[in-house]
Order: C-alpha cells, then sequence, then structure tokens
C-alpha cells in the first residue's frame, strides 16, 4: 500500500507559537497555497482522504476531496498533545524545567499535561495497521500535521524515534511511503 501524507498548510498563527492540537485555522494565504498544493497531488488517484479533525486539515481535505470520494477524520492524526504549553510562545516555555526536561528527551516525556513523541507514535501505529486491513484502500491520501508524518516516517521505514526530527516537513508538502 502507498499512502501519501500531506501536511496542512500555514495555519492562522505567528510564529513561534505552540500550537500542537490546538483546533485553530489557516492562513489567509490558503487559497494561494491550495493551488500549489492541488499541482502536487495532481495526477494521483486517490482511493480515500483520511485527515485530522482538526480545521486545519479539515478545509484542506474537503477541499480536494471530490464529492463521490471517502473521507474519514480520525483523532489519531492529530498533532501532538502539548497540553499545558498550547498556545504559549516557545520562548516562554523554554524558560521552565520542565521544558528544558522535555527537549532531552521529547521522546519518552511528556509535556505537562499533554504527550510525548512515543504516545503520538502509538497512535499514528494503531492507525496505519488499522488502513493496512482495509483493502479497499491501496492509495490513500492522509492529511495530517508534521509530528503525525514524521512518526509514519520512522513506521514505514523502521527508523529510531530518535531519528523523527531528521525529517524536514514543511508547510503544504506531500510525502508518500509504501507500508
Amino acid at each position: 500500500m502507498e499512502i501519501h501524507l500531506l501536511r496542512h498548510t500555514k495555519p492562522q498563527i505567528a510564529e513561534g507559537v505552540c500550537y500542537g492540537q490546538s483546533d485553530i485555522g489557516l492562513s489567509k494565504s490558503f487559497a494561494e497555497e491550495l493551488i500549489v498544493v492541488k499541482n502536487k497531488v495532481a495526477g494521483i488517484e486517490f482511493d480515500g482522504v483520511f485527515s485530522s479533525p482538526l480545521k486545519r486539515c479539515i478545509a484542506l481535505a474537503k477541499s480536494l476531496c471530490g464529492e463521490d470520494m471517502f473521507l474519514c477524520l480520525d483523532g489519531r492524526l492529530k498533532e501532538m498533545n502539548f497540553g499545558q504549553w498550547e498556545m504559549k510562545e516557545w520562548t516562554e516555555i523554554a524558560e521552565h524545567e520542565e521544558a528544558r526536561k522535555w527537549f532531552r528527551n521529547y521522546i519518552e516525556t511528556p509535556c505537562p499535561g499533554g504527550e510525548c513523541f512515543v504516545d503520538l507514535y502509538k497512535r499514528v501505529d494503531e492507525f496505519i495497521n488499522i488502513l493496512k486491513t482495509q483493502k479497499q484502500f491501496e492509495n490513500p491520501l492522509i492529511v495530517t500535521h508534521a509530528g503525525v508524518i514524521r512518526a509514519v516516517n520512522c513506521i514505514a521505514n523502521s527508523k529510531d524515534l530518535s531519528e523523527a526530527f531528521d525529517l524536514n516537513v514543511g508547510f503544504g508538502e506531500l510525502i508518500s511511503f509504501q507500508v
């Protein structure tokens, strides 16, 4: 099965703000970014679209979905839950000892009231394993977030979780994997 992962386009939030699972919309540049994304996916025949249920992904997924195409929203495709850090500036977060612990081991150290990377990885792995059993989907599009795409990269390429951030994922970027 080949899966195509698409990161949402630029969100409507200031740079440097931790927004994880906060349900924010898309930038005013969405219409222009959508043209670029549509060119990236042109020629790929998707047999279904799966999306994070956050607004910034739903808007993109619905814009790419044909009227008769299967669209499924799945909470396992949400970005990492940063808990108490959501909607705070990273510079403010970094001042605290909890943040220093997290930066040293984000893989196993959860954010206060949130997740660690292993938590995100496990829910994404569960989603991928269930998707693989659905024989009607051989070429799905998944509209999601950078953290989820990095987790899928680790799953599809048998990478250690410490290598997750070796993959840069820009807004509106399309990355395909065999799973």
